[in-house]
């Protein structure tokens, strides 16, 4: 949707740090090389069974 903003998002692939899913994310969703991130929290979706760092 031109013109509006987003969050990138996608999976941790089988074994994946969660540092290196953030970094191909950030790569491959809007072409970003990260020098440095900081989790700042976690949420849980048991509806889904899933959980969004």
């Amino acid at each position: 949707m031109a013109g509006h903003w987003d969050l990138i998002g996608g999976h941790v692939e089988t074994g994946e740090p969660i540092d290196v899913a953030l970094a191909r994310e950030a790569q491959e969703e809007v072409g970003l090389t990260h020098i440095a991130f900081r989790h700042l929290g976690f949420f849980e979706d048991s509806d889904n069974e899933t959980t969004y760092n």
